[in-house]
């Protein structure tokens, strides 16, 4: 019952606002890389580009429940845990 209504609350978080929350830094188990679209992979410091926050490095990447979060330091636009999946990012150039 209790993954149900967090399952269910993370797809209102991805129905409202678009993939974007914010995730507790303890959340899941530290991994070395993410898939974040079909043919590009994110590992700890390399550089991504966001197209709402813009650039930023990854700081971590971590295992959680049914999903992956990246949390990523965008600079001014501060430090976001996003699911890759949905969160549309991509390696910098």
């Amino acid at each position: 019952m209790k993954f149900l209504l967090k399952l269910i609350f993370l797809l209102i978080v991805l129905s409202v606002a678009g993939g974007y929350y914010v995730y507790p830094y303890w959340a899941g188990d530290k991994m070395e890389s993410v898939n974040i679209n079909e043919n590009e992979n994110a590992e700890i410091d390399l550089v991504v580009v966001h197209p709402k926050f813009g650039v930023g490095v990854v700081i971590d990447i971590r295992a959680y429940e049914a999903s992956t979060l990246i949390y990523i330091d965008f600079g001014s636009s501060g430090e976001k845990w996003l699911i890759p999946e949905m969160a549309n990012i991509k390696l910098q150039n």
